[in-house]
Parts: C-alpha cells; structure tokens; sequence
C-alpha cells in the first residue's frame, strides 16, 4: 500500500514526465504532502539516496521517503545522536526511559 502511494505521489510531482524528479519537482511535492523537512537534511538526505544524475529514480525517491520518516527530520549524525543517547538512557533495553533511568 506505501509502495502504491509513493509511486502515485512520484508519477504526480514528476512534472515532465521525464521518470525522474528534480529538486525542485520534490520541493513542491513534499510541500503538498504536509512535509517540510529543513534545507540542510532535505539535502543530505538527496546526496544519500541520488545516484550522482541529480536526479531521483522512482527507487530513489522510495529510499529518500522511507529516511525522511525513520529519521522523523533529522540528519543522520542527528537521529544517530539522538539514538546513541536513548540507548544510554535506557541501559535495561526496555525501549522507554523512566524516570530512575534519568
């Protein structure tokens, strides 16, 4: 069901029917979708997932989308911080934090 949303979503920014979308083709399709993640992760998260074309493939662009949530916003040195320090905090594994953990 993700799959045929993000390819519909694709097939509809991809504005030149070219197959792939550029920069600004994403821009505007996040915009609509309620997303608006900061430049700077926006762009690291591109360099991560392009081929080095400039461009995203559908395949790309599924990769990009499924970081964008894992990582709810954040840069990749950002979610692993925030990681490293929840795992700190939670030395039992418990998945949550309370309040003896902190």
């Amino acid at each position: 069901r993700q799959d045929n949303f993000y390819k519909s979503t694709f097939e509809e920014a991809d504005l030149d029917n070219s197959g792939t979308m550029e920069a600004g083709e994403l821009a505007e399709m996040l915009q609509k979708l309620g997303i608006e993640p900061m430049s700077h992760v926006l762009d690291e998260v591109i360099r991560e997932v392009d081929d080095g074309n400039g461009e995203l493939e559908f395949k790309e662009f599924k990769h990009l989308m499924d970081l964008l949530v894992v990582r709810e916003g954040f840069t990749s040195s950002e979610y692993d911080s925030y990681v490293e320090l929840f795992n700190h905090l939670d030395p039992k594994k418990t998945g949550e934090i309370s309040d003896e953990d902190i």
